[in-house]
C-alpha cells in the first residue's frame, strides 16, 4: 500500500487551470477557486489533470501550477498532481518536482499513443513510484489511452508498493462493480466519471475525483455523504440534480464548457486553451437553462 501513508477518501476536485483571455496562465485566480472548493467540503485538490489541461501546458507551466496550488492549499487538504505523460522519464520529472513542493500524490495513467505491452505499463508504474518516492493513484481511462486496465492487470498494479488507489473511468458500471469487489482493500477505487458516481459509490468506491466540483462542490460532497451513509433515496435525488447539469457541459472541447459554466456562476477561470473551442449558442443555452433550473444562477 502507501509509501507515505496517503489514503484518499471523499470527494477530490479535478481542478481547472485558470487562463487569461489571451490563454496565458492566470495563477492569481487559482487561490480563490481552491478556497471556494475547500470551503464547500472537498477533501483534496487534483491539479494539471485532464480537466486542468495537462496536454495544453508546457513543462514550465505545469511546474508553476503545481507550485502555486501547493502554496494556496497550504496543507488544508492533500494535493494530487496529474502526471499524464506517455513517457516514463517525463512522468518522473513531474513527480520529482511535485515531491519537492510537498504535494501528496501523483495521478498516473498507462502510456498512450506508444502502446506498450502490459509489462511496459507495469514497469511504468513501478519506475515512477521508485524514482519519485511519491504515492500514486493509478488512472484507468480507456477512452483516452486506448488501454483498459482489467482486474488481472489491476491485481498486479496493486502489488506495487506506493500504488494507493485507482481512479476509474471505465464506462461499464457492471465492470466497475466487479473491480471494486475483486480488489477490495488491496486497491481502493475512486469514481472518476461524475455521472457514474452514484452507482460507483454505492458499489463500494472509497471516494471520487470529479470535475463537477469546480462548479457544484457542495452538491458533490452531499452526494458522496449520502451514498456513504446508505441514504439511497437522497443520493438518487442529488445524483439526478448533478447529472442534469453535468450532461450540459460534458461535451467535446472539455473543459471549455466547464469553464463557461464557471463564468456563468461568477467564478471566471478564462477560456480553455486552443485548439479547444467554446460551446455553440445552442449548447450554451442548454447549460444556462440547466443552471437556472437547479437554482445555481438567477
Amino acid at each position: 500500500m502507501a509509501t507515505n501513508g496517503f489514503h484518499p477518501r471523499g470527494v477530490y476536485a479535478a481542478s481547472v487551470t485558470p487562463f487569461k483571455p489571451d490563454e496565458s496562465l492566470d495563477l492569481d485566480r487559482l487561490g480563490p477557486h481552491v478556497d471556494f472548493m475547500i470551503d464547500a467540503g472537498i477533501k483534496g485538490v487534483m491539479v494539471i489533470g485532464g480537466c486542468g489541461e495537462y496536454a495544453n501546458l508546457t513543462p514550465d507551466e505545469r511546474r508553476a501550477v503545481v507550485t502555486e496550488a501547493v502554496k494556496v492549499v497550504d496543507g488544508r487538504v492533500p494535493v494530487v498532481v496529474g502526471a499524464l505523460a506517455p513517457s516514463t522519464r517525463e512522468v518522473i520529472d513531474i513527480g520529482e518536482h511535485a515531491a519537492g513542493t510537498g504535494a501528496q500524490a501523483l495521478l498516473v495513467l498507462p502510456p498512450y499513443y506508444i502502446k506498450p505491452s502490459f509489462d511496459g505499463v507495469l514497469q511504468h508504474f513501478e519506475t515512477v513510484v521508485k524514482e519519485t518516492g511519491m504515492d500514486v493513484i493509478a488512472y484507468n481511462i480507456p477512452g483516452r489511452t486506448g488501454t483498459n486496465l482489467l482486474i488481472e492487470h489491476l491485481r498486479e498494479i496493486a502489488d506495487i508498493p506506493g500504488i494507493v488507489a485507482l481512479k476509474e473511468c471505465e464506462r461499464d458500471v457492471a465492470a466497475i462493480s466487479l473491480k471494486i469487489a475483486a480488489l477490495e482493500d488491496k486497491l481502493p477505487v475512486l469514481s472518476g466519471d461524475d455521472d457514474l458516481g452514484f452507482a460507483t459509490l454505492l458499489s463500494g468506491a472509497r471516494g471520487a475525483i470529479w470535475a463537477s466540483a469546480n462548479i457544484t462542490p457542495k452538491l458533490c460532497v452531499d452526494l458522496y455523504d449520502a451514498c456513504v451513509a446508505g441514504n439511497v433515496s437522497e443520493a438518487l435525488r442529488l445524483h439526478n440534480r448533478l447529472n442534469a447539469i453535468f450532461a450540459t457541459w460534458m461535451l467535446p472541447n472539455h473543459p471549455g464548457p466547464l469553464k463557461q459554466a464557471m463564468t456563468l456562476l461568477g467564478r471566471t477561470a478564462g477560456p480553455a486553451r486552443s485548439p479547444l473551442q467554446p460551446m455553440t449558442q445552442h449548447q450554451f443555452a442548454n447549460l444556462e437553462a440547466a443552471l437556472k433550473a437547479d437554482g445555481a444562477v438567477a
